[in-house]
C-alpha cells in the first residue's frame, strides 16, 4: 500500500501525498469499520436464532462464529491503532 501520510517524531501525521487521495482512503477505512461493526450485530442475531433452534453445531453456525471472531479481531486492531 502506498502511504499518503508520514508519521512525525511526536506521533502526529503529516500529509505526504495528494489530499483528495488521502480523504478517499480515510473514507474507505471509515466505511470498512462501520461495515464490520454492523456485520457483528447481524451475525450475533443470526447466531442467537440458531441457538434457539438448537442448531449451534451446524456448519452455518460454525461459519458465523468464525466470521464473528475474524471481524472482532479486525475491529480490535483498528481500536488498538486509534481507529474507532
Amino acid at each position: 500500500m502506498q502511504r499518503l501520510t508520514c508519521r512525525m517524531e511526536d506521533g502526529s501525521y503529516s500529509l505526504s501525498g495528494e489530499m483528495q487521495a488521502a480523504i478517499e482512503r480515510l473514507g474507505t477505512f471509515e466505511t470498512l469499520y462501520e461495515t464490520l461493526a454492523a456485520e457483528q450485530e447481524v451475525i450475533g442475531a443470526e447466531l442467537a436464532a440458531l441457538r434457539l433452534a438448537g442448531k449451534e453445531k451446524t456448519c452455518r453456525a460454525r461459519e458465523l462464529m468464525g466470521k464473528r471472531l475474524m471481524n472482532s479481531n479486525l475491529l480490535a486492531l483498528f481500536r488498538l491503532h486509534g481507529i474507532s
